[in-house]
C-alpha cells in the first residue's frame, strides 16, 4: 500500500524503497501554508502570499541550483527529476528519527556521532555552493548506510552572502528542531560543536570548492540527473 504525506511544497508518495515527490501549484502551496501562517504567526494576507510565492519559486530555483552545482547524486538520495516536475528519491530514515531512537535506547554517543556527521554534511553542501535554508536537521535530512543525505531538495540557496548571514544569525540556534529528539543536556554540546564546525572560516574554506564551475570535468554527470 502506498502512503501519502507532504509539506507545503509537495505531495510525497511513500513506497517501500523509494518516494515520489509531486510539487504543488502556487495555489496549493498557499492553501497549505495559510493556516499555519495565519494562526501561529499572525501573518496578513499580503504576507502569506509573499511567503507562499517564495516557497513555490524555491522549487524551480532549487532544481536549477542542483543541476548547476555538480553535487553527486548520492548526497541527495539518488534523485531522478522527471520532466513533469516529479522527483524520485531513495527512501531513507529521517535524521531526527534516527537520533531520537538512539537517545531513547541509551545510545547517546552514537546519537552524537550522527550529529557530527550532519555538521560534516553541511560542509559537503557548501563545497558545491549549496545551503539548505531552514536548517531543519530533524526532518530535511536523512541517513542511509550510516551516511547523511539531503532529502528536502526544494529549499536550497546558492548565495554566499546569504550563507554568511545565516552564520551571523546563529546557525546553531537550530537546536529547537532537535528538542523532540535529543535531551536538553545534549543541546549545549550541540551548540558548541555547531559554532566550532560551522563558522565563517570553514564557510570560506568550503564554499564552492568542488562546484561544477570550478571543475568542468564534473559536467558529464548532469545528463543522468534529468529524465
Amino acid at each position: 500500500m502506498v502512503r501519502e504525506k507532504g509539506g507545503w511544497q509537495c505531495k510525497v508518495f511513500l513506497y517501500k524503497d523509494y518516494v515520489i515527490k509531486k510539487p504543488l501549484s502556487y495555489k496549493e502551496v498557499r492553501k497549505k501554508a495559510y493556516k499555519w501562517l495565519k494562526e501561529n504567526q499572525g501573518k496578513n494576507e499580503k504576507e502569506i502570499s509573499k511567503i507562499a510565492k517564495e516557497c513555490f519559486d524555491d522549487i524551480e530555483k532549487s532544481r536549477k541550483l542542483i543541476e548547476s552545482s555538480g553535487i553527486p547524486k548520492k548526497y541527495l538520495g539518488n534523485p531522478v527529476f522527471y520532466k513533469d516536475g516529479r522527483v524520485k528519491q531513495k527512501r531513507v530514515v529521517e535524521l531526527g528519527v534516527r537520533i531520537k531512537n538512539l537517545v531513547k535506547n541509551g545510545r547517546v554517543k552514537e546519537a552524537e556521532e550522527v550529529i557530527d556527521k550532519f555538521f560534516e554534511f553541511v560542509k559537503i553542501l557548501w563545497n558545491y555552493g549549496l545551503r539548505e535554508k531552514p536548517f531543519k536537521i530533524n526532518q530535511n535530512f536523512g541517513i542511509i548506510n550510516n551516511r547523511v543525505i539531503l532529502i528536502d531538495l526544494f529549499e536550497l540557496n546558492g548565495d554566499y552572502k546569504s550563507a554568511k548571514r545565516s552564520l551571523e544569525k546563529g546557525i546553531n540556534k537550530s537546536d529547537k528542531n532537535l528538542e523532540w529528539s535529543i535531551t536538553k543536556k545534549m543541546i549545549p554540546d550541540y551548540q558548541k560543536k555547531a559554532r566550532e564546525t560551522l563558522n565563517e572560516k570553514t564557510l570560506d574554506k568550503h564554499w564552492k570548492s568542488k562546484n561544477i564551475h570550478k571543475n568542468p570535468k564534473t559536467t558529464t554527470f548532469l545528463n543522468s540527473f534529468f529524465l
